[in-house]
């Protein structure tokens, strides 16, 4: 996929279509989604005798591989009249993940986005998966207090909004082979990046990423005035990126395939 400034390098996994996906739903799927999708592909790819080291793709990958033309294409994205990376306010009465309240331009009753500000434990706004690890909230916990709260009458959330829906173009790309490698899929699969969203109606949601054939967007996992989504819950794949140090060799083998050595 891609070779690092410090010449270790990033391959990208294409699972094959076993029928299994990840469910992730409601105020549970939003707060620790991250941290499942980049420990199952820590647990399943990585490698100690290698230094392999194994994590799922996020949109901070996606991002940095895109030109100014996919760039602008999100940037300029609006969703029911706000556009993206401004100020969306959510009424009262709908719920938010607990999470987002160490999320940078969140926060009850505010009327601006605090730009660059760590609130806690490197929580920031880039949302891209990389920053999760030192929030603990419990698991197997979806209740109301611990999960998720309640916007108080008479408040309202502001949020950044970060959620839009593009088509996956190559001329997104100038690198056609990375377009290609997250083209090709046996199914659609999730993006470790969380995403918030608020429309003209003061109504909103939280959820995370995908990457679908017909484009990237965002999946709702909590919305509306309650602990719920409003449609089928839906499964989708793991994208795996596995790092190897500069100390290990690719080496082509008789059949074909490739095997990393050291």
């Amino acid at each position: 996929m891609s070779i690092n400034e410090n010449n270790s390098i990033d391959l990208m996994g294409i699972p094959k279509n076993t029928g299994s996906c990840l469910t992730l739903d409601n105020a549970a799927g939003y707060n620790n989604g991250i941290y499942l999708l980049n420990n199952i592909c820590n647990t399943l790819y990585s490698n100690t005798d290698l230094n392999a080291n194994a994590r799922n793709i996020n949109m901070g990958d996606i991002r940095s591989k895109m030109n100014e033309t996919g760039t602008s294409a999100i940037e300029s994205y609006s969703y029911s009249d706000i556009q993206y990376g401004t100020l969306g306010k959510i009424a009262e009465g709908y719920y938010y993940p607990v999470l987002n309240e160490y999320e940078n331009g969140s926060g009850i009753n505010k009327d601006e986005i605090e730009q660059d500000i760590i609130r806690q434990n490197g929580i920031d706004s880039s949302n891209d998966g990389t920053q999760l690890n030192e929030i603990k909230i419990p698991l197997e916990s979806n209740d109301e207090g611990i999960a998720y709260k309640k916007i108080e009458s008479g408040s309202h959330l502001a949020i950044k909004q970060n959620y839009f829906s593009i088509e996956n173009k190559e001329e997104y790309y100038d690198d056609k082979n990375f377009y290609d490698l997250i083209s090709e899929r046996s199914g659609d699969y999730w993006i470790a990046t969380r995403t918030q969203y608020c429309n003209s109606g003061r109504t909103g949601g939280f959820g995370m990423q995908v990457l679908k054939s017909d484009g990237a967007f965002g999946h709702s996992l909590l919305m509306k005035s309650s602990n719920t989504r409003n449609w089928e819950e839906t499964g989708y794949y793991l994208r795996p990126i596995v790092t190897l140090d500069s100390s290990i060799k690719i080496v082509r083998q008789r059949n074909g395939t490739y095997i990393p050595q050291k």
